[in-house]
């Protein structure tokens, strides 16, 4: 009886840390922001930065801020009104493709009124 409550208590335990997985290596974060940046899609009062990152987006929020905080400098002309995450659920076989995934940000934004 022991050995089996400890047995799974080791693998909950193994299961627990091995999905919290984050990453906070502050050069691939600064990486992932430039690519985004880099390969935003404007048109009109709409912009698609893609984002493509595994995990949850409350997993991301300093990375998803930061990309914001990137675009607003990149466009001091815009007033961003809103934004949407785009995340969903990876579904299939195997381990690798099971999980959540956010695939970019929308913007919507419009021209500073010049006061």
């Amino acid at each position: 009886m022991k050995k089996s409550a400890f047995l799974i208590l080791s693998i909950s335990l193994f299961l627990v840390v091995g999905c919290d997985k984050r990453e906070d290596d502050p050069i691939k974060r600064k990486s992932r922001i430039e690519f985004a940046i880099a390969n935003t899609i404007t048109q009109g009062n709409f912009s698609y930065i893609p984002f493509c990152v595994s995990g949850d987006p409350s997993e991301h929020t300093l990375e998803i801020l930061e990309v914001i905080n990137e675009f607003e400098k990149n466009h001091p002309e815009l007033q961003i009104i809103s934004y949407y995450i785009d995340s969903n659920q990876r579904t299939g076989v195997g381990v690798q493709r099971i999980g959540a995934y956010i695939s970019g940000i929308r913007l919507v934004h419009q021209q500073k009124s010049q006061s």
